[in-house]
């Protein structure tokens, strides 16, 4: 151990891939009878690629935070048709289809911090309806945003902003559950009920379910109706 330099004394290594321009001969080679178009281009930084039951392919851009659908092929190898189906999403990289089967309900997107469902039949080129994110992921995501707009996180609750909030925020970020402790009058109850404010809005519920159940996401004895 003695031997070896000590943390940071050497620099670090890097030996990322470059991007160049395509030389002007280069192309790829098919067989007789067959050629080679350029389907699309002028994607950010696409990842995975994800076939739907019907052929559709799938594209999440990871940089824009979208994922794009491309259908069918024209004679000049172009896109029939080209679609955004989703958007506003967090560095995303992995698209999965369920349940497996010609006729998947669902189109699950992977985050870097999250993964996220959509309704889906067999299609649909834009998501459609709400998209259903548990209780832990609205409040995380919303804390967010309120962070990053400069909002007041914690409405009313006084005194605790360099003490008991930081541990509380990161908590919520991570997706911890929390539970508080202490004596009488020292504003817990109020707290808990100002993370209530981080939910969104508005929910979809299942009419007729006595506890408001989401529709995308039912446990009640109305989710089979």
């Amino acid at each position: 151990m003695a031997d070896l330099p000590t943390p940071y004394a050497t620099k670090g290594v890097s030996n990322s891939p470059t991007v160049v321009a395509k030389p002007a001969d280069a192309w790829p080679k098919a067989p007789a009878g067959f050629k080679v178009e350029r389907y699309a281009e002028g994607l950010d930084y696409p990842r995975e690629i994800k076939t739907a039951p019907n052929g559709d392919m799938f594209v999440a851009e990871n940089h824009s935070g979208e994922v794009e659908v491309f259908r069918g092929i024209s004679s000049d190898g172009k896109p029939v048709e080209k679609s955004t189906f989703a958007t506003g999403l967090k560095n995303n990289f992995g698209i999965a289809f369920y349940p497996l089967g010609a006729n998947p309900k669902w189109v699950y997107v992977g985050n870097t911090n999250s993964v996220v469902r959509f309704p889906y039949k067999n299609g649909d080129l834009k998501a459609s309806g709400h998209l259903y994110r548990t209780v832990k992921q609205e409040i995380r995501e919303n804390l967010l945003t309120r962070m990053r707009a400069g909002q007041e996180r914690f409405p009313g609750i006084v005194g605790f902003d360099q003490t008991v909030l930081p541990h509380v925020e990161r908590a919520l970020i991570a997706g911890h559950d929390i539970i508080l402790l202490g004596e009488r009058g020292q504003g817990k109850t109020r707290l808990i009920r100002t993370l209530g404010e981080l939910l969104d809005e508005w929910t979809p519920v299942v009419t007729g379910c006595e506890i408001n159940d989401h529709p995308y996401a039912p446990v009640c004895r109305q989710r089979g109706r």
